[in-house]
């Protein structure tokens, strides 16, 4: 019998960005999940993806037309502080604060839910939804009372096709016809 091969350490570029968190587990991965909630035997379609950190991005329409974003940490066990909606960025983009205006965001222990945009004319025009569909990772920084600042990133990966089965209408640049 053959004695077994060592193991080869990984590089340590390879390493390094595992570490950092830029690359990801191969099965992370956006999917299309269909979920009852508030009493509503409808099923809502859901684009959902999770990070290797247990986390949840999740997207939804409601039955009003907007569009909720819905960030999970309780894996984390951390929880966003109440008064504060996280940031978005994707790719090298500047970040983006989310849920400006009234009931734009809510903050419930650990997840929080934040307007991304809202069907209006048969599409949703919103930069940050159009970003989700076409980039490659996204960054969600949020407060956590007493301990600063957390980042919590996600790949994009099949996001274009889960968000578009979610949303259920087309997905537009403000100002684009």
């Amino acid at each position: 019998m053959a004695a077994p091969r060592p193991r080869r350490p990984l590089p340590a570029a390879l390493a390094a960005l595992l570490s950092l968190g830029v690359v990801g587990t191969a099965h992370a991965q956006w999917r299309l999940q269909t979920t009852t909630a508030g009493g509503n035997p409808s099923a809502v379609p859901t684009a959902t993806v999770r990070n290797d950190h247990g986390m949840a991005l999740t997207v939804k329409r409601a039955p009003d037309g907007a569009i909720w974003g819905e960030l999970d940490t309780e894996s984390a066990l951390e929880q966003p502080h109440p008064e504060s909606c996280p940031s978005l960025g994707i790719d090298a983009e500047p970040l983006e604060a989310m849920g400006a205006g009234e009931d734009g965001c809510q903050v419930d222990g650990a997840r929080v839910r934040f307007l991304l945009g809202r069907v209006t004319d048969a599409a949703v025009r919103s930069r940050a939804l159009v970003g989700l569909a076409n980039g490659s990772r996204v960054v969600l920084v949020y407060h956590v009372e007493g301990l600063g600042y957390r980042e919590a990133w996600f790949t994009l990966r099949n996001s274009k096709q889960a968000l578009s089965a979610a949303i259920g209408a087309p997905v537009l640049e403000p100002g684009a016809d």
